[in-house]
C-alpha cells in the first residue's frame, strides 16, 4: 500500500490513491481520475489527475499525469510507479514524477524519484520504508520515510509513518496517523498529519521561497460504489503558519477489465 502515497504533494490525495490502488484484486485494470480543490488566502486553486493502474498476481504498475494551478504556480507532472504484489513476503517498489512548472513567470522543474521496501511482520503488521529524492528548483534533497500498517480481521486498518530529510537543501519532517474501516462495499478514512518543510510547492506556494513552513491538518474520506464505478470523496482542514487551509477531493475509479 505504499505505491502512490509519496508521489502527491497533498497528504489527503496520497492517502486516497494509496487506498484505491491497494484495494484492487489481481488481474484487473482501472482508471482513476481525480479533482482537488484548495481554498487558502493567496493560494486558491485546483488539480486534475488521471492514473492507469494494472494489478497482476506478481506486481502493480501505474502511470499517469497531474495538472495543477494553485495561486501563482502552475505545474504538470508525468509519473510512473511499480511494486511487487507480495502480501506475505518482502516487496520492493519504485516511482518517478517529472515535469515542468512556473510561478509568477519564473520557470522550475519538478522531479521525485523513490525506492522502497515493505516487510511483513507477525500479528498482521507490515513495516515499510522509502528513500525519496526530491528536486524542485531550487530545493533538492533526500527524504526518508519509515512506518507500519495493519488491517485487522474486522475491517479496521491503521497506518503510522514518519519522514525526515537527510541531505541537500531540503529541510522537511512529517508525521501521519491514518485509520481505515471497511464495511461491506463502503470504506472510510480519517487521520491527522503534521509537517514542516521549505519545499513550499507542497502547500501550493512559490518554490522560490525557502522559509520553513509548518502545517497541521486533519483529513477524512468516504468511498462507495456508483454503478460499476467507485466514488471517493475526501476533505482536509489545516493550518499553515496561522493561515487556514481547506481542500476537497473527488476520485472516480473506473474498471477497464471485463472481469471487474
Amino acid at each position: 500500500m505504499t505505491l502512490l502515497a509519496p508521489r502527491i504533494a497533498s497528504l489527503v490525495l496520497g492517502c486516497c490513491l494509496t487506498a484505491l490502488c491497494g484495494a484492487q484484486p489481481a488481474n484487473t485494470e482501472v482508471l482513476i481520475t481525480g479533482l482537488r480543490l484548495q481554498r487558502m488566502p493567496s493560494a486558491d486553486g485546483n488539480s486534475i489527475a488521471a492514473d492507469w493502474v494494472r494489478v497482476s498476481e506478481s506486481r502493480i504498475v501505474s502511470s499517469g499525469a497531474e495538472v495543477s494551478n494553485i495561486g501563482p504556480s502552475q505545474w504538470t507532472v508525468f509519473r510512473a510507479a511499480a511494486a511487487q504484489n507480495r502480501s506475505e513476503r518482502v516487496a520492493a517498489n519504485g516511482s518517478i514524477d517529472i515535469g515542468p512548472g512556473s510561478t509568477s513567470g519564473e520557470r522550475f522543474t519538478f522531479l521525485k524519484v523513490g525506492m522502497g521496501l515493505s516487510v511483513p511482520l507477525p500479528g498482521r503488521w507490515k513495516l515499510f520504508g522509502q528513500s525519496l529524492y526530491v528536486d524542485v528548483e531550487p530545493t533538492t534533497g533526500n527524504l526518508i520515510t519509515l512506518g507500519g500498517e495493519t488491517v485487522r480481521p474486522g475491517g479496521l486498518g491503521l497506518r503510522v509513518q514518519t519522514s525526515s530529510s537527510v541531505a541537500g537543501t531540503l529541510d522537511e519532517r512529517s508525521h501521519l496517523v491514518r485509520f481505515d474501516f471497511r464495511a461491506g462495499k463502503r470504506s472510510y478514512m480519517a487521520g491527522l498529519a503534521a509537517s514542516s518543510t521549505n519545499n513550499r510547492l507542497s502547500f501550493g506556494e512559490s518554490p522560490l521561497e525557502l522559509d520553513t513552513t509548518r502545517l497541521r491538518q486533519a483529513f477524512f474520506g468516504l468511498s462507495f460504489p456508483l454503478r460499476r464505478r467507485e466514488l471517493t470523496i475526501a476533505g482536509e482542514l489545516g493550518d499553515i503558519a496561522g493561515v487556514r487551509r481547506s481542500g476537497l477531493a473527488f476520485f472516480v475509479r473506473s474498471p477497464m477489465s471485463p472481469r471487474e
